[in-house]
């Protein structure tokens, strides 16, 4: 990843550690777009040289004013994540097992076949079965 991702990336950790909403907190789709709108703003500020001191200063206001709400939603999206983390861990796990069972099974169908064929030859050797029949089955 190259510096000025990284930078945004690190700017908008800054932002939802000190000031995170979620939809479900604004009575109105328009007020939660207006929250995302800001938060964008505040991660442009803060990757402004210029703007960073000034950014930062609004955002700690923002923060001090949510604090209670920014931990709840942060405890939240702590245990969704985890929840999403053990998840995919037990669809990987799910999707192991399914596929040693498929394993399993073709290596049962190829023991299967090769014994028939051995029986089928030990069958030919003993002149208990013709190659022509042989070919037919």
């Amino acid at each position: 990843m190259d510096a000025s991702m990284e930078r945004e990336k690190s700017a908008r950790r800054e932002v939802r550690s000190l000031w995170y909403r979620r939809e479900e907190d604004f009575a109105e789709l328009r007020d939660y777009n207006d929250y995302l709108e800001t938060v964008e703003e505040i991660v442009a500020g803060l990757l402004d040289d210029a703007a960073k001191p000034a950014t930062q200063a609004r955002l700690k206001a923002l923060g001090r004013e949510g604090r209670e709400l920014t931990a709840r939603n942060r405890a939240k999206f702590d245990a969704e994540r985890r929840a999403l983390l053990e998840l995919a861990e037990r669809e990987r796990g799910a999707a192991s097992a399914r596929a040693e069972a498929a394993a399993a099974a073709e290596a049962s169908a190829n023991a299967t076949a090769a014994r028939v064929r051995a029986e089928m030859q030990d069958d030919i050797a003993a002149g208990r079965l013709s190659a022509a029949a042989a070919q037919g089955q």
